[in-house]
């Protein structure tokens, strides 16, 4: 991905107006938004199976350890020796695996959400050869930046919420 990134910037640095131009040149800029469209889809698609990877191996551990298991587990529900019966185990097994796909599908999303308007723009951008219609240039620049920016509040609400820990301490 680094090196995509550093491509991309010596096309956005090759593709900037000379001094008597007001306007990128339109193949250069072209070239530009497929390598940003390929960063943000390979980027989107690794994160997305990253989560996927996290989900399945943390899956897998509670399916093989019981202990974990157990260590998550309230101790309302551990018997008068501290035991805990294979139905209670099973159950809090799903409720973990639950909250972590739940935790994983909604921090995919949100950065799918956050950057698909980046990319919509270059998608428009390259149908119409390097440049958006009309005055809506401004308009979605504007609209891009916003979401942009927003990933970047996003991600770390997001962390506070799924974390308790980090929650109270950041509280306190």
């Amino acid at each position: 991905m680094s090196v995509i990134m550093v491509l991309e910037f010596t096309i956005w640095v090759s593709v900037q107006p000379n001094s008597g131009q007001s306007t990128p040149s339109g193949s250069g800029m072209i070239v530009w938004i497929v390598f940003a469209s390929i960063h943000f889809a390979g980027a989107t698609s690794m994160i997305s199976y990253f989560y996927l990877l996290t989900y399945r191996f943390t899956s897998h551990q509670l399916n093989n350890n019981t202990l974990l298991v157990t260590f998550f587990m309230n101790s309302e529900d551990a018997h008068e020796n501290g035991s805990f019966d294979s139905e209670s185990i099973r159950n809090a097994r799903v409720k973990l695996e639950r909250t972590l796909l739940a935790q994983c599908v909604i921090l995919s999303a949100s950065m799918i959400v956050c950057y698909f308007p980046f990319w919509i723009y270059n998608i428009v951008s390259i149908v119409n050869g390097g440049t958006v219609p009309g005055d809506s240039n401004k308009v979605g620049n504007l609209i891009v930046i916003v979401f942009l920016a927003m990933d970047a509040i996003v991600t770390p609400l997001l962390t506070l919420y799924f974390k308790p820990e980090i929650r109270q301490k950041f509280v306190s």
